[in-house]
């Protein structure tokens, strides 16, 4: 079925989902967010380890083995076979994978808004980030490259400083001096060949994060959210506030405009204690843990890239105010503002229990998982 033939309302009730990278537990929550919008899509997944958590979802209509020796290979020849079939990668290297390979699948079949490899190399080190950042006046902490002990003078020995791999996320390996100059003893542990280290100034204020959904540029969609309850220190969020925030939003669309971003991203900020411009930490550009919390919000991502996909009009889609959280601080949560259990993550995992209770029992060691 063509989309100019049947229109895009028919199409996308009828449409087939192809997540390249079905290994990822990020797999499970988009199949989710997708099935909830329109249940006639059908979603499947294709996979290299046999542990993926997408072959035991219900969410899931079929799954597709690919040859571990040659995954791209195999992916092109399975959608040669099916071109009738939405490609949507979830993951950071399965982005990165399908954005390498988009001019050899792209006439295949459709593909949805996804970043070109130069913009994912940039976002992906946190050294070229911050210098894009910079030639463009957007605010950013200060942040220097770790390539000698002396670039520790760049910084007030009394203040804290964040020492942080190049690459990486979900707060993985990062480490807080709380001042920098007792930096300087342990310097040779992070002084390597590359440089895969930076040294960043430590705002005090507080994190604030917004997820996009971008389309040349142009945010289509966006939800911002405030951690008030963290699992670890530089980890993500276990408690989530859904607020509007202009300025954070701004911003984000200055970044996003600056890049000229497709697809889906999730951008970290934070506000100083005095206030001010919110900064822009770093760019995750995969799909987001806590994606189901933006879909209590107002904002079903999965879904909005679908139709951004297959030609929908969609722009200015926001969230609204409420919570987010996990089953064991939801108690709390009720008695202060009623929120209510389905605005819990033991809700969506009950919807898809089988998959969950696999998670546990059988977790996979795939590199397509990119759940960081």
């Amino acid at each position: 079925m063509e989309l100019d033939e049947a229109g895009p309302d028919r199409f996308r009730s009828n449409a087939r989902v192809l997540i390249p990278d079905g290994d990822s537990p990020f797999a499970l929550l988009v199949a989710q967010c997708i099935k909830r919008a329109e249940p006639r899509i059908r979603v499947e997944a294709a996979y290299v380890d046999r542990r993926a958590l997408s072959r035991f979802s219900r969410f899931v209509s079929r799954t597709h083995p690919l040859d571990p020796s040659a995954p791209g290979d195999s992916l092109a020849a399975l959608l040669s076979k099916h071109r009738d079939i939405v490609l949507m990668p979830v993951s950071g290297p399965g982005i990165a994978a399908m954005a390498q390979m988009a001019s050899r699948l792209g006439h295949l079949v459709r593909m949805v808004p996804l970043p070109t490899p130069d913009q994912l190399t940039c976002v992906n080190d946190k050294w070229r980030f911050h210098l894009a950042m910079q030639a463009t006046g957007i605010a950013v902490p200060h942040t220097v490259l770790f390539d000698s002990v002396e670039c520790i003078d760049q910084f007030n020995p009394a203040e804290p400083v964040l020492v942080k791999p190049r690459s990486g996320s979900g707060g993985l390996d990062i480490h807080l001096f709380e001042e920098a100059g007792k930096l300087r003893s342990q310097a040779n542990k992070f002084l390597r060949p590359g440089y895969p280290y930076v040294v960043q100034r430590f705002v005090e204020g507080h994190d604030i994060d917004c997820s996009v959904l971008c389309k040349d540029g142009k945010m289509l969609a966006c939800s911002v959210q405030r951690a008030l309850v963290t699992t670890s220190k530089f980890g993500p969020g276990s408690v989530l506030r859904f607020l509007r925030d202009e300025p954070v939003e701004h911003v984000v669309q200055r970044v996003m405009a600056n890049f000229h971003w497709n697809g889906v991203a999730h951008v970290d900020l934070r506000y100083g204690r005095n206030g001010g411009e919110p900064m822009v930490i770093e760019i995750n550009p995969r799909y987001w843990s806590t994606v189901m919390g933006s879909l209590v919000a107002g904002v079903n991502f999965p879904w909005a890239q679908l139709c951004a996909a297959l030609g929908g009009p969609i722009s200015g889609l926001t969230n609204h105010e409420t919570y987010y959280s996990g089953i064991s601080t939801w108690p709390s949560l009720y008695k202060r503002y009623r929120t209510p259990l389905s605005h819990t993550s033991l809700f969506f995992n009950f919807s898809d229990p089988f998959a969950k209770l696999m998670q546990h029992l059988r977790p996979s060691t795939s590199m397509a998982q990119g759940a960081a």
